[in-house]
Parts: structure tokens; C-alpha cells; sequence
């Protein structure tokens, strides 16, 4: 998913490059849009993010969404760091 996104957006980043890639926080933005117009309905008007910690290609996520607010976190053995969180409308 990484690496197309990335092809698709001409990122030349090298930190979303490598065998460690930092997953673009576009591409999270596009999947929280995605995953709110699908509850919603309809377009989403605007999305704001706070990112507190970065995601690496390989790590799993989860994204919880609820009522405007939504939550960006990553989870490994029953731990969950909180990655983003932010609000939608």
C-alpha cells in the first residue's frame, strides 16, 4: 500500500523510502477520509490531524472513528501507542 501510494504521489521522501519506511501522513489522512465519507455518506469537508508518533510500514494499525473525533493507533502484543488523533466534519 506504502510503495503505490507512493508512485501514485510522486513522493520522493526518503524517510517514506528504505527498509525502514515512515508511512506518509497523507496516506493516513486519505484512509481516515476514506473510512469517515463511508460513515457519513457523503464528502467529507475537512479533516484536522495531530501526529504524535511516526508508523512504519510494517507495524499494524487501528483506526477508531467516532461521532467528529477519530483516533490513529498502533497495536502489538495487547500494547497500543496512540499515533494520531484528530477530528473530521
Amino acid at each position: 500500500m506504502v510503495n503505490d501510494y507512493l508512485r501514485r504521489s510522486n513522493d520522493r521522501n526518503p524517510l517514506h523510502r528504505g527498509t525502514r519506511q515512515i508511512v506518509p501522513g497523507n496516506l493516513l489522512l486519505e484512509k481516515v477520509e476514506e473510512y469517515c465519507t463511508e460513515i457519513k455518506q457523503t464528502a467529507v469537508q475537512s479533516l484536522c490531524i495531530t501526529f504524535l508518533h511516526p508508523l512504519y510500514s510494517e507495524e499494524e494499525i487501528v483506526i477508531k472513528i467516532e461521532d467528529v473525533a477519530f483516533r490513529i493507533s498502533w497495536v502489538k502484543d495487547d500494547r497500543e501507542v496512540l499515533l494520531a488523533k484528530g477530528r473530521w466534519k
